[in-house]
This record gives structure tokens, sequence and C-alpha cells, in this order.
């Protein structure tokens, strides 16, 4: 049996074959149809699902040395600051938690865990300020991800949320006064 594509392109080279004795003696034009009617064909069967270089996005575990949580003195306004940790495995995922604000987060995590609990996993920690917290590989190199988040529960309005990137280095993330920011410290630094 023949699949559908095959029965449309065999009506396009019926129309073109029309076309061209329709055109007459014409070199050139027989040519620039041809072509437009070849690259219109190739929506009939849609975009390709291949990513270009033919290599799926493959989740991993984050190669960093450590992760530093150091909250300043002042910090969420001198309160305990709930801070989340989170791992998306595919890119749908991320690019759902990547939609949300700190805010949201945290009102809709818990379901999300539940939802999603082979595809999002979240370390949730607590510091009170001048408090610092190190974590180690042993910590995170079984949670493989696309992506990594951090969303810190500041009492003061914002997004309060910021993507990790997956290297090698050690990630800081400073927790101020009303907003945290992350840093990529050096491998031969003391975190």
């Amino acid at each position: 049996m023949f699949s559908r594509a095959y029965f449309d392109l065999q009506r396009m080279i019926r129309t073109i074959s029309i076309l061209i004795m329709a055109i007459g003696r014409s070199r050139t034009l027989p040519l620039v149809v041809f072509a437009g009617f070849v690259f219109s064909a190739c929506s009939l069967w849609g975009p390709s699902k291949i990513p270009l270089n033919d290599q799926p996005i493959k989740a991993q575990a984050p190669n960093w040395s450590a992760l530093v949580l150091q909250a300043s003195a002042d910090a969420n306004s001198n309160t305990a600051l709930e801070v989340d940790i989170v791992f998306a495995a595919t890119p749908e995922v991320k690019s759902m938690v990547e939609g949300l604000g700190a805010g949201k987060w945290f009102t809709v995590r818990d379901s999300m865990l539940r939802n999603l609990s082979t595809q999002l996993h979240v370390i949730s920690l607590e510091l009170v300020p001048g408090q610092t917290m190190k974590l180690g590989r042993g910590d995170y190199s079984q949670l493989n991800a696309i992506g990594v988040l951090v969303f810190a529960n500041y009492s003061n309005p914002g997004d309060h949320k910021t993507a990790l990137p997956l290297t090698q280095n050690s990630q800081l993330v400073l927790l101020d006064a009303k907003g945290f920011r992350v840093l990529t410290v050096p491998a031969n630094s003391k975190y």
C-alpha cells in the first residue's frame, strides 16, 4: 500500500508536467516553477521533529564542584528564607517551570511534584539570615536535568528566580535583603 504522501507527490509531478508542456519552449521559467512546487511540497509534511544535529536533548546531572547558598545578615528583611533548587528533566517541564515566578512556584510546587514525579526534582532548603549552606556533588549528582532553576520565597513581591548553568564550576547563590543573584565561582576559590 502506498501512503497518502506518495499520491500527493504523484499528483504534484503530474501538475508540474502539465505546466511545463503549457509553458512551451521557455527553458528558465519551467525550472523556476518546478523549484517553487518542490519547496512548497515540503510544507505538506510539516516541519521536522528531529533536531538539526540529530541528537536528542539529554538530561544530565549538574557538574558543579559545589553549590553554595549564602544569606546576608539582612536576607529577606531579616527573616528565614525558603529556597528551592528545581531540576527539570525534560524541555517541556523546564519551559513550564521557567514560566512561573517564585510566588506561583511555591503555590503550585506540591501539585507539580505529584503530577511530574519522574520529571521534576526539588531540593528544598530554609536559610536564616547570616547562614551559609554548602551542597556537594552527592546532594545532586543523581538528579538529571535539562535545566536547573533557583526560586527564593521572599516576603517582598518579585520574580525571585534564576537559572543555574550546568557547568563544572561552583555556583554561589547570594541571598540579599530583597533579592538574590548567582555567581559562577572558579574552581580554585574557597567555595
